[in-house]
């Protein structure tokens, strides 16, 4: 009986092919907790599997496997045919893959793999079980060190008499494993290949193959593979001018040995000289549980594989370059990128020299070449065959088609789009035999600006803002703002809009210039150029909060979202709001996230986890919504307050302590208006008592304390998506983020009536579920989110600037901001006459809002005699002067001015002038 450890269980895993190879797997992966399903189509093999792992789904459907939502990562130890099919379903359903070699049978199909993975965000690793082996990993610690000084030559010997294969060839079937190493010990690809095999027991299926390798470095290389072979033989021999190192997998012990021989040079001749043998300790370990492990860390942590899909796809070229020498066609391998950790997509075809730099979010398309010292911004998009040259600028969100070649002295600002095989110059007057590098004329193109496919720009010209060059022609000269341009030379024909649309001039406006499709205005200004223009923006009313603003300008994503969910019909959990958890978990740099029915309903979930329950207490903090104390009575425990911080108005962490007593079962701060509590003090009370603390980060997705994240801090966080939440739904969501996976696995539990599977409950829970059409918007808010948030930080900083400039900082003071990051969930100032000033901005058209009335000890439903009136007096005094602000981010400039200048009319009565703001361009 295999002894389960269950340290995974949360990281549903199904093993597809349960045979020859795949039983290991099974194995292993139900010995670390986490088999979920067995899918092969022997029956008599499930029935096995069965009978040997009770509990354990099997099945002969890998749709089925597909539609587990407990499976979480599939791995294929299927034929290398299926590889490519299988895993291709796999990512695209949304699920996790570690696919045994090969990853498939061609580059092709390799590369659209990886490029699957990257756009799902998921993990794709390879199967190439030697990289896990004790012997290996100390092997390239002896390489890398140099203790076996500069390498010159590696041979690899795998040969038996075992199964023979019809669907693939030796060289398919052995050598994966061994030009694996190989590659992994170098780090670089070999420059030449050349590959010999013989057909005996099959016509066209190589028995035994040699393939030979020459390395840039000067190290040489073959692997010799043949099943038959009339013995086990599994050797690597690596030659270094010091010493030389043999692992010998097929050995009971001393596996891997070190032989003290070299050669010295006498007479210009190289004699040998033999020293003693060494042998290396090398950790016990099985390589295959060891791999297993690494897929499911991967699964947890989101890290790169060790082999992943890149590292497949150099292994797969090799073994390419191989098959076609066999098939007497010559070919050059690709060569190696160095990997890095890296947050941008580089088609393994794409050569990016180092040093140079690449924003997040960057994608760059097959066969482009980045050379040293070029900066490339975020979120841009490089086709295929671009080079960006040396000391080349790109800006953010350019998008640079096919076949464009960006020469040093070019610079591109941000959102600069170049046409299919535009040329850029560089140098006025070249001539092949005369060097003219140092004659480089600059190029700029600035903001915004579009050059049409086959175009010209000759260099030291720049490119003016939103300018827009046509398809072919060749610019000599600089060209204006929004100036539109044709022709050979090219010659202004009018103006076009920022939006993309050309501009008409405005009937009887004087020279004014309308966009008919966006209704931008334009005007040339006192340097006779073309600038924007703005009509005064008269402001008579500012809400508190402008969903529809918000709406507008994402609806095209958000549609969509809810469109794919009406087409799925997936409406409750489905793989929208497991997508949804991982991004969530990733954002807030936590391993887990549950989505549940709402951010009430988050804690109310984690205190049944934590079987927070009658007699229990939990200190939290009075000055907050009512979902945090009510979820504490829900389950009946008793809250337990303490005061705020007068400046910051979270729990006053330091009153905290006092309060604990045998009764107390979690402490609930809440991070209020969008800042972080003390969470340093708590934490270290927390260790010193071991009692979890529950953070309530409704009002803080995103915020910081000393560069933690809200919600990753305590046992767990709870955050609400409540529709007038920075990160908000179109009705209720929540969601539950921890790094025990344990508890984890509760959550998930309780949310579904505390089944496990399906019409099995362990525990009564209840209906916690998050939508899957809340999941989808919310996933097209959250790619928003961070530049919503900077907004929301920018009209705080606005606020706060221009109180204190009109001089009211002695009659309202702005939010106080401690070390940590705050997003201004809302801008709550302490007002004097608070409730007078609230209604003369209400009589004037400011909505403005008061959180809390009322602390949570005054509230009826919590007068058990307790407290009183005065037990906590910087609460009460917070909830007499306390009022937020309208914070959304689509304020414009004339509503946040209209809003403080109101809040002057009304503490100085003489400065005010009735009439509307206006704010002109």
């Amino acid at each position: 009986m295999i002894e389960k450890e269950g340290v995974y269980t949360n990281y549903g895993v199904a093993v597809v092919g349960a045979g020859y190879w795949g039983k290991n797997h099974v194995r292993n992966f139900f010995r670390l907790g986490a088999l979920a399903q067995i899918c092969d189509l022997e029956e008599e093999t499930r029935t096995r599997m069965a009978s040997q792992y009770p509990g354990v789904s099997c099945t002969d459907s890998y749709e089925s496997v597909l539609a587990n939502s407990d499976v979480r990562g599939v791995v294929l130890a299927t034929p290398a045919v299926t590889h490519y099919r299988l895993a291709k379903a796999a990512l695209e359903a949304g699920k996790d893959v570690l696919v045994e070699k090969p990853l498939a049978l061609n580059v092709k199909d390799a590369q659209h793999l990886m490029t699957l993975a990257t756009e799902r965000r998921a993990i794709l690793m390879v199967g190439h079980i030697l990289l896990y082996h004790p012997a290996v990993i100390k092997l390239k610690e002896l390489v890398d060190s140099g203790y076996l000084g500069k390498i010159q030559y590696i041979q690899s010997n795998r040969l038996s008499m075992g199964i023979v294969r019809s669907e693939e060839n030796i060289l398919w079937s052995f050598a994966p494993h061994d030009v694996s190493v190989l590659l992994h010990l170098l780090g670089e690809m070999p420059t030449k290949v050349n590959a010999y095999g013989v057909c005996q027991l099959q016509d066209g299926v190589e028995d035994v193959t040699i393939s030979v390798m020459e390395f840039a470095s000067g190290v040489g290389a073959h692997v010799y593979v043949s099943w038959m072979n009339p013995f086990k033989e599994q050797k690597l021999v690596v030659v270094g001018d010091k010493r030389m190192a043999v692992f010998e997998d097929s050995k009971p012990e001393n596996k891997l040995q070190v032989y003290n021989n070299s050669f010295s040079w006498v007479q210009r001749h190289p004699v040998p000289v033999k020293g003693d043998v060494e042998n290396i300790p090398i950790e016990v370990a099985e390589p295959l549980y060891s791999e297993c492990l690494h897929f499911l860390e991967c699964m947890k942590t989101r890290q790169r594989p060790k082999s992943d899909g890149e590292e497949g796809h150099r292994t797969l070229s090799v073994l390419m370059k191989c098959y076609e020498s066999l098939k007497q066609i010559c070919a050059e391998p690709e060569a190696v990128e160095t990997v890095q950790h890296r947050d941008y997509f580089a088609h393994p075809t794409a050569e990016i020299e180092q040093p140079c730099s690449i924003g997040s979010g960057t994608k760059i398309w097959h066969f482009s070449h980045v050379l040293p010292h070029a900066t490339i911004g975020k979120n841009c998009n490089i086709g295929q065959n671009v080079v960006v040259g040396k000391n080349v600028i790109i800006g953010n969100q350019c998008k640079i088609q096919n076949n464009v070649c960006i020469y040093e002295g070019v610079t591109l600002e941000d959102y600069v789009f170049c046409g299919p095989s535009m040329v850029f110059t560089n140098v006025y007057n070249p001539r092949s035999e005369i060097p003219r590098m140092t004659e480089i004329r600059p190029t700029l193109v600035r903001q915004g600006a579009t050059i049409g496919a086959n175009a010209t720009i000759v260099c030291g010209t720049t490119i003016g803002r939103y300018a827009f060059i046509g398809a072919g022609a060749v610019v000599k000269k600089d060209v204006d703002d929004y100036a539109l341009v044709v022709g050979n030379p090219a010659r202004k024909i009018g103006y076009m809009c920022k939006c993309g649309h050309k501009l008409h001039e405005h009937a009887g406006s004087n020279g004014l210039f309308k966009c008919s499709s966006c209704g931008m205005l334009y005007k040339f200004g006192p340097n006779a150029k073309l600038e924007e223009y703005q009509a005064e923006e008269t402001v008579t009313k500012v809400a508190l909060l402008d969903l529809k603003s918000q709406y507008l300008s994402i609806k095209d994503e958000v549609d969509s979202a809810i469109k794919k969910t009406l087409e799925s019909q997936r409406f409750i959990l489905g793989p929208d709001v497991e997508a949804l958890e991982r991004e969530i978990a990733q954002y807030c740099g936590c391993s887990q996230a549950i989505g549940v029915s709402s951010g009430t309903d988050a804690l109310l979930i984690v205190l049944m986890a934590l079987e927070v329950g009658p007699g229990d207490e939990v200190i939290t903090t009075p000055f907050t919504f009512f979902a945090t104390v009510g979820s504490i009575a829900r389950v009946g425990a008793v809250p337990v307050f303490a005061d705020i911080d007068p400046h910051t108005f979270n729990i006053d962490a330091n009153q905290v302590e006092k309060l604990i007593t045998p009764r107390t079962k979690a402490i609930l701060p809440v991070h209020l208006f969008g800042q972080c509590a003390e969470m340093g003090v708590l934490l270290e009370i927390s260790q010193k008592y071991g009692i979890p603390i529950v953070e309530d980060a409704a009002q803080a997705i995103g915020s910081e304390y000393h560069g933690r994240r809200a919600g990753s801090m305590g046992a767990f966080g709870c955050f609400s998506f409540f529709p007038s939440k920075n990160l908000g739904a179109f009705g209720d969501g929540g969601m539950v983020t921890t790094n025990d996976d344990e508890l984890a696995d509760r959550v998930r539990m309780l949310r579904n009536h505390g089944a496990k599977p399906k019409y099995f409950h362990k525990i009564v829970g209840g209906n916690f579920r998050l939508d899957g059409i809340q999941a989808g918007i919310l996933r097209v808010k959250l790619n928003h989110l961070d530049k919503w948030t900077e907004r929301r930080i920018e009209n705080a900083a606005y606020y706060t600037r221009r109180l204190d400039e009109l001089g009211l900082s002695g009659s309202v003071t702005p939010p106080y901001i401690a070390e940590s990051r705050h997003i201004f969930n809302q801008y709550v100032v302490i007002a004097e006459n608070r409730d007078e000033l609230k209604q003369y901005l209400k009589d004037h058209g400011v909505e403005t809002e008061i959180y809390y009335p009322r602390p949570m000890h005054l509230q009826e439903c919590f007068a058990d005699g307790r407290y009183t009136e005065g037990s906590f007096p910087v609460s009460e005094q917070a909830s007499k002067q306390v009022l937020a602000l309208p914070i959304f981010p689509e304020l414009s400039a004339a509503q946040k001015e209209y809003v403080v200048t109101k809040i002057r009319d009304f503490y100085q009565p003489a400065s005010r002038v009735e009439r509307p703001c206006f704010m002109y361009a």
